[in-house]
């Protein structure tokens, strides 16, 4: 993971609106919502791209992420994943830079 700051987005703990992502897992706010009271994919997009911190990545989303849960982002081979309650929500793949 590239330096970061308290500021930071996604892993400032003094940024109130960010993701404030500590050990994996951040908690999807009221802020957070997207279309239909869901977390942005946005959001969800950047915990993932916070954790592979790569140039080029291609985002898949599996399932929408209600507000009010945590999500667990963690790198997997050649990606990262997002999951709530153990399931897949949205998975990274890390995509070469030509």
């Amino acid at each position: 993971m590239s330096e970061h700051h308290d500021g930071c987005f996604g892993c400032g703990q003094v940024n109130l609106f960010g993701l404030q992502l500590e050990g994996g897992r951040f908690f999807v706010k009221q802020d957070h919502q997207g279309p239909r009271g869901f977390a942005h994919r946005g959001i969800i997009a950047a915990a993932l791209l916070e954790v592979v911190d790569e140039e080029r990545v291609e985002i898949e989303f599996h399932a929408p992420v209600p507000v009010g849960v945590f999500v667990h982002v963690g790198a997997s081979g050649g990606g990262a994943e997002a999951r709530v309650d153990g399931n897949l929500v949205a998975r990274a793949t890390v995509r070469p830079v030509s």
